[in-house]
């Protein structure tokens, strides 16, 4: 299966499953590659080749997208200031829905240049960004800052240079409701508490590790802060964790087989942790390093 159509179905995968006054200076480092998540400029320009020309399966893919409810324009944003997962007041999917229809919104403007599109992912985004300034719940609040964390960075990665789209108020937004408070603390630890919630070090499963690593380093990348995308690449290498490499495949097997931290516990789980691995993996391919070796 070719690898852009893998990364998107990694992606969708993640999405269906599961202020502050932060001002630290960005260490001075090489610049990142832009467009450079889960896709580059090349990858747009290979999906835009393949659709124009009816190739297969891209262009069953491609009306898939198109019929999707998620990938309409003219939606309305249901942007609110406070998201809540997991507890009283539960509101989460108001914040996933609207990122998908960013996302799905995204592709659409940037595979076919529909400006209708365009225009409704960069409003969504700017709404969010302008309004979102608490993420909050019980300990799944983690959950959410990684997965969506990661999720709205490469929403507005596509969207950098589009007309209007607020990036420095997208990337205030990341860094102090999504990055400094929950991301950061639950890895590393910082002046908002111990890592991992204050809990033993391996009481949470990979995943819960993997998803802000992904945000760590999407959000690293978009903000132009190398520092933020190191501190999720060391995870990942050395992390004390469920979701690092050593940890997340404990065992090895002959003929190239191994076994996932989260194998004895369900399917879905383990598909989630290895997409959200692959996700990492990618955005740090597209920036020239290796992970996947």
């Amino acid at each position: 299966m070719n690898k852009t159509l893998i990364v998107t179905m990694v992606f969708s995968l993640c999405m269906g499953m599961l202020g502050f006054g932060f001002a630290a200076k960005a260490e001075a480092a090489a610049e990142f590659t832009h467009p450079g998540l889960l896709h580059t400029q090349a990858d747009f320009n290979r999906m835009q080749q393949m659709v124009g020309t009816g190739a297969q399966p891209y262009l069953d893919g491609w009306n898939q997208l198109l019929n999707s409810p998620l990938s309409q324009s003219g939606w309305t944003p249901g942007a609110t200031a406070t998201i809540v997962r997991g507890g009283t007041g539960d509101n989460v999917a108001l914040l996933y829905n609207d990122i998908a229809r960013a996302y799905q919104n995204a592709l659409r403007w940037k595979i076919s240049g529909s400006t209708a599109n365009g225009d409704t992912a960069r409003d969504i985004l700017n709404a969010w960004s302008g309004t979102l300034t608490t993420l909050t719940g019980n300990a799944d609040r983690y959950l959410a800052s990684g997965l969506y964390g990661y999720q709205m960075a490469n929403a507005a990665e596509i969207m950098r240079d589009y007309p209007g789209f607020n990036v420095t108020q997208m990337q205030n937004m990341l860094l102090n409701v999504f990055y400094k408070p929950l991301n950061e603390r639950f890895l590393i630890g910082n002046e908002f508490g111990g890592d991992h919630n204050d809990a033993y070090i391996q009481n949470y499963w990979a995943n819960w590790d993997l998803s802000n690593m992904a945000a760590t380093v999407a959000i690293g990348i978009f903000c132009d802060r190398r520092d933020i995308y190191e501190v999720g690449i060391e995870y990942l290498k050395h992390g004390s964790g469920n979701g690092s490499i050593y940890n997340a495949i404990p065992f090895l097997h002959p003929n190239g087989l191994a076994q996932w931290q989260e194998s004895g516990r369900d399917q879905a789980h383990t598909i989630l942790g290895i997409g959200l691995m692959g996700a990492i993996n990618e955005m740090a391919w597209n920036q020239g390093e290796d992970l996947y070796g």
